[in-house]
């Protein structure tokens, strides 16, 4: 906090940490309010990463996900790894392979469809169609 109105006067000093100081650094906050006035603390880059891969857990959740990784044999890492986060880099990588089981159901269904447009081309098409059709 020093520093902070050292170098810019007036300024809320911000600290970005991650849970094992996070938990003490707002206890402090709420203990000592008139020394922590000025003081901003936020969770760290790791939290808000586990934070989005939760969200994207219970997104996948119950989609039929499931079936087409099982379909694609990428079973792996069970799909719990995304929704329970608690390996980061698993779940990273489990995002990915779901990725890619995705890409390959998209383009298995653009070649279907006897066309010469690019999956993606393909998909946009389709969206284009269906949203006429609501």
């Amino acid at each position: 906090m020093k520093r902070t109105e050292a170098l810019n006067p007036g300024q809320t000093t911000v600290d970005v940490s991650d849970q094992l100081v996070y938990a003490p650094t707002k206890e402090l906050q709420l203990r000592y309010p008139e020394i922590f006035a000025k003081y901003f603390a936020i969770f760290g880059q790791l939290h808000i990463e586990q934070s989005l891969l939760v969200i994207h857990g219970q997104l996948i959740e119950g989609s039929g996900l499931e079936e087409i990784l099982t379909e694609n044999k990428s079973s792996t890492i069970g799909l719990s790894a995304v929704v329970d986060v608690n390996n980061i880099k698993r779940a990273r990588y489990r995002l990915q392979i779901i990725l890619c089981a995705l890409f390959i159901k998209l383009r298995e269904a653009a070649s279907v469809s006897e066309t010469d447009l690019s999956p993606y081309d393909w998909l946009t098409q389709k969206s284009k169609e269906n949203a006429s059709l609501l």
